[in-house]
């Protein structure tokens, strides 16, 4: 498996980031927005930040600065769909 691939399989293999991209799947969300969407699932904010880091690095995820408060950091899902040809490999 090549290290991208494997990046992207441990990204998705979790109930809570999961279900971030599901937020995100509608809008672009900032951390307290998806803690406030998320807060009956999870307990802490900086937990929901853990997970955003790992789906960042997995490249599903891209962070940038709000156009409106260029303080705030929003989360846009850069990939809707993620297809394995595993004969490729």
């Amino acid at each position: 498996m090549t290290d991208k691939l494997l990046k992207i399989c441990l990204a998705l293999n979790s109930p809570i980031r999961l279900k971030i991209i599901s937020h995100l799947l509608h809008e672009d969300l900032n951390l307290h927005e998806l803690y406030s969407k998320m807060k009956n699932e999870v307990k802490y904010r900086q937990y929901i930040h853990r997970h955003l880091e790992i789906l960042a690095k997995a490249g599903i995820v891209k962070k940038y600065y709000s156009k409106k408060n260029r303080s705030i950091i929003k989360y846009h899902l850069t990939k809707e769909k993620i297809i394995i040809d595993l004969s490729k490999m």
